[in-house]
């Protein structure tokens, strides 16, 4: 019998963008474990102002997303929601 919830779930992290270009945001290193960090940056296939990410996550969800561009953090996300 299947069950919910047992299987890895994917974190998707959509923006609207004052821009009218498509955007791209690609994960960077940072040394805390705990925040995801994705920089921004132009070009991408996302319709025009818009960006977005997803990746494949099971127990280790991030506390907190940052969205940087130019080193600069533009936007934190600490309100994460799970969504079956």
């Amino acid at each position: 019998m299947p069950t919910i919830g047992s299987a890895p779930h994917k974190m998707i992290v959509a923006a609207k963008l004052d821009d009218a270009r498509p955007w791209l945001l690609t994960p960077v290193s940072t040394p805390d474990r705990t925040v995801r960090a994705l920089a921004l940056s132009p070009g991408g296939s996302a319709v025009p102002g818009n960006a977005s990410y997803h990746e494949q996550v099971s127990q280790d969800m991030p506390v907190a997303i940052s969205i940087t561009c130019g080193g600069k953090e533009l936007a934190r996300i600490e309100k994460i929601t799970i969504a079956m």
